[in-house]
């Protein structure tokens, strides 16, 4: 049976898996452990693996050491512990429990032949379709230097085991591993089917680093000697680098070696793609997946796998997913994948993910990207780049972010409500089971099956009757006002109204002062107040406006409110070096000023400030609010409900050691973001938020747990 495709898993080899995959060869140990229990894999699992989807045949070797003992195999007798047999040599320093053996002698060779309890009957008696037979490069040992000619007494040996087989089952193959100097003997080329050469072209002098030239041309001739006279000729390399796998693949079949690209380990079945467009699918276990070039289609399948693009346009699909799949994309470097909250799969070089039927939250990265939701409530955010953003059906919440995006719908224009106005539209399909009910931000066109639109195409023209609306700012830059200072209050109305005075006009009591509502000359839409907040005061002042206004056709307004810190407690402060500042069990406000500074607030409701540097921030008991300012602070807020405030666009990488969903919020009013400003994603240590080049981590949160309602926006 000629070989394109094979693989060698000597660890966690699980037959349903295995059967599933697309090798035609395939190699594992006979022997497993089954929790700590070793046991062999009976006929019928070896039958199960032998045939490949479409019923076409798997060539099944088993794994055999001819040049060492271990003492996990069913075969050790414990007394050998204490009272080795004459065969039994000196342990294997790399490979504690292996010893190696003299091969050459007949009690050794009593174990893995000649009787219904040796090794290789047993492999025999499962059904295996072939033997793959390690360590014949054993020959070259210090141990075998015992012999007068140690290679004539492996040919032997292979060449007894050979005959051994082929007499019970003419079609079983023998496979040998290493010890290419061999071939150069006829008995010995005679007696195997194929070869396996590890680590040919890389990782002798060190992991990834290429082989001497003279080494790999030498080796190279003696496999070609077993490539002409039939024989099937295998690499195994270890190797992780896009252009490394490429040069492997690539000089491996110019001489017609068949190459597999693996971990180390041997845990896991891996799969690699060519130079071009492939469809790799895992197994049930953990599979790496690895693309290499071309526009690549990735599925894991269950367990936890690793997919690598490499290079293309390459695309992860969880279309078999059913709880809700969460990720954000972000190039070459690695990310994780959460399904159902949990850490699943890890992504490289991903351009495009395909969800599942769960409400998928699926992040882009600066790249061009392709998100498709599939079923449920998805929410797709495309961010940087040109991306094409696909809801599919479920209500779904997309947002193209920047660049030029483009919305994709299933139906003709004609099937499709829609309604809005700027960047913000809602597109409702009329068929029942369909698109459903999307909500679009910040998208350029939008596809239908029967043409593409600008989206400046479909967005309906406000009537003139719409009815005013109002936007309250403050001047005031940090969104906090301490002793000392005021700040300016704008109302400012979509049009011009008539009824609105300073009675208008609501503040909670005890936190500050309106003054005079003055109408702007230049801008009649336009009006201002001084706010000037009161002594010893501290919370959120919030500033509110009803609906008593309306426009000059009579039109009613909606209300409209905008909320402001205030702090003008007496202030405990540091200095510009490193302080250390401790609260009591009443409220306090404690500023670090600049330097590195730690400060604790104990009980009572504090307010802390860490200032410029890398402080380190506790709130203890009461509702504190912590301002982590400039630098990379660690925060945390301790017993009651807690408020940590972003209040400066340049706020470093936060962390949060306990951040309570729910119960403690992050406040970013101050900086005039919109949702899609935010990112969320899992990393190992809990839940990222991302907020333009900060960054606040949640440790030990997961993502599911944090929704919008605990950030102030």
């Amino acid at each position: 049976m000629a070989v394109s495709r094979w693989a060698d898993q000597s660890q966690n080899a699980n037959p349903a898996e295995i059967a599933a995959s697309p090798f035609d060869l395939l190699i594992i140990d006979r022997d497993w452990f089954d929790g700590s229990v070793v046991r062999s894999y009976s006929a019928s699992e070896v039958t199960q693996m032998e045939t490949r989807p479409g019923a076409e045949p798997r060539l099944m070797l088993a794994y055999m050491s001819v040049g060492e003992a271990s003492d996990w195999r069913l075969y050790w007798n414990s007394a050998w512990d204490t009272n080795p047999p004459s065969w039994l040599g000196p342990e294997n320093p790399n490979w504690p429990g292996s010893f190696q053996v003299r091969y050459w002698e007949a009690g050794w060779q009593a174990l893995l032949l000649g009787s219904p309890g040796a090794y290789l009957d047993k492999i025999l008696a499962a059904g295996f379709g072939g033997v793959f037979l390690d360590l014949v490069d054993l020959y070259q040992s210090g141990l075998a230097a015992e012999r007068p000619d140690p290679a004539a007494d492996m040919v032997a040996l292979v060449g007894r085991i050979s005959a051994y087989a082929k007499a019970r089952d003419p079609n079983f193959k023998i496979y040998v591993n290493n010890g290419e100097e061999l071939l150069l003997r006829p008995a010995y080329m005679a007696a195997i089917d194929g070869i396996n050469k590890e680590s040919l072209f890389y990782g002798v002098p060190g992991p990834g680093i290429a082989n001497d030239p003279a080494m790999v041309s030498y080796s190279l001739g003696l496999l070609d000697r077993a490539s002409d006279a039939g024989k099937t000729v295998l690499n195994i390399e270890y190797v992780t680098s896009e252009t490394q796998i490429a040069d492997v693949l690539a000089r491996g079949g110019t001489a017609s070696i068949v190459s597999y690209i693996a971990e180390r380990s041997l845990a896991t079945l891996d799969q690699t793609g060519t130079t071009g467009a492939d469809t790799l699918t895992g197994g049930i276990g953990a599979n790496r997946l690895t693309g290499i070039q071309g526009d690549d289609l990735l599925t894991g399948g269950l367990g936890r796998d690793i997919l690598d693009g490499g290079s293309g346009s390459d695309t992860a699909s969880f279309a078999e997913k059913t709880a809700a799949v969460s990720v954000t994309l972000a190039g070459s470097t690695i990310v994780t994948v959460s399904v159902g909250g949990a850490a699943e799969d890890t992504l490289r070089n991903i351009e495009n993910v395909r969800g599942g039927s769960g409400a998928d939250a699926l992040t882009g990265d600066g790249l061009a990207n392709t998100l498709t939701g599939n079923g449920g409530a998805d929410t797709l955010k495309g961010m940087a780049g040109n991306d094409t953003l696909i809801g599919g059906a479920g209500n779904d919440a997309i947002d193209g972010g920047a660049g030029t995006d483009l919305v994709v719908f299933s139906g003709s224009r004609a099937q499709y409500q829609i309604t809005g106005s700027g960047g913000s539209l809602t597109v409702a399909d009329t068929r029942a089971d369909a698109d459903g009910t999307d909500q679009v931000l910040n998208a350029e066109r939008i596809q239908f099956a029967d043409r593409t639109y600008e989206v400046g195409e479909l967005v309906p023209v406000p009537p003139a009757n719409a009815a005013p609306t109002l936007t309250i700012g403050f001047a005031d830059a940090d969104g906090i006002l301490r002793r000392g200072e005021t700040t300016t209050v704008s109302f400012d109305f979509s049009e011009a109204v008539t009824g609105f005075t300073r009675s208008d006009i609501a503040l909670p009591s005890g936190l500050g002062t309106l003054g005079t509502l003055v109408q702007d000359a230049a801008d009649p839409t336009l009006y201002r107040a001084s706010l000037t907040p009161s002594s010893n005061a501290a919370g959120d002042l919030t500033v509110s406006v009803g609906s008593g206004y309306q426009d000059l056709s009579g039109l009613g307004g909606t209300g409209a409110a905008r909320a402001l810190l205030v702090n003008t407690q007496a202030v405990t402060a540091g200095s510009a070096g490193n302080n250390t500042l401790t609260g009591t069990n009443q409220a306090n406000t404690l500023d670090g000023l600049a330097g590195q500074d730690t400060l604790s607030g104990r009980g009572g409701a504090d307010w802390l400030f860490g200032g410029d540097g890398n402080d380190s921030l506790s709130g203890g008991d009461g509702n504190d609010r912590l301002f982590g300012g400039a630098g990379d602070d660690g925060l945390t807020g301790g017993a009651g409900a807690d408020l940590f405030v972003v209040n400066q666009a340049a706020f470093g990488n936060d962390r949060i050691a306990d951040f309570r969903p729910g119960t403690d919020d992050i406040d970013l009013r101050a900086l005039h973001l919109a949702v899609a400003d935010i990112t969320v994603r899992p990393v190992a240590e809990g839940t990222l938020i991302g907020i333009g080049a900060g960054t606040i981590l949640l440790a030990g949160v997961q993502p599911a747990s944090v929704t919008l309602g605990d950030f102030l926006i």
